[in-house]
């Protein structure tokens, strides 16, 4: 037999105010209000409250000037034209300030991120993810198997690997409607 048992959940609520971030997950989610959605999952750098998460879920649709293109400008995208696409998974890591207002659901307190800023002047911007060194030139073979291929769909926002407890047990919450 195997048994579980249900533990309470800690959550170490953020007080209402803007705080020095860096992106930290990114979530597709097949449905929201109005569509598809993505969360943007921050981990505060810094302070009292260094480690803890808060998080913002926005439409996954991308057009000048709405919430999707406000958040990736705050962390450095360039303006993209109309058709041009950006891997969201190039973003994680990056600094911003977050502006964070406590919102209770279901008997519970989330950190809520209403407003994504650019970071303050001198901070440390994150490399984008290095490139893989080039291969070398592989030696003629004579086996006939086909070369690898990989049939995955380009969305600009990639999945990451769920989220482990961060530095203060915080897990990242997926069922908050905004």
């Amino acid at each position: 037999m195997v048994l579980f048992k249900m533990e309470e959940q800690e959550n170490i609520p953020l007080e209402d105010g803007e705080y020095d971030a860096v992106l930290a997950n990114l979530q597709e989610q097949a449905q929201g209000k109005f569509g598809p959605c993505v969360r943007f999952v921050f981990s505060v750098s810094g302070g009292q409250y260094d480690g803890v998460s808060a998080s913002t879920l926005c439409a996954a649709k991308l057009t000048p000037g709405n919430k999707l293109d406000t958040i990736l400008r705050a962390l450095g995208s360039e303006p993209l034209e109309v058709g041009e696409t950006i891997d969201g998974e190039n973003l994680i890591g990056k600094p911003c300030r977050i502006y964070v207002e406590p919102k209770e659901q279901n008997g519970k307190t989330y950190n809520n991120v209403v407003k994504v800023k650019p970071p303050r002047a001198g901070t440390p911007v994150a490399a984008a993810p290095a490139a893989a060194p080039a291969a070398p030139a592989a030696a003629p073979t004579t086996t006939n198997a086909p070369a690898p291929t990989t049939n995955t769909p380009n969305t600009g926002v990639k999945e990451v690997k769920p989220q482990e407890p961060n530095k203060a047990g915080v897990n990242v919450v997926d069922d908050i409607d905004f």
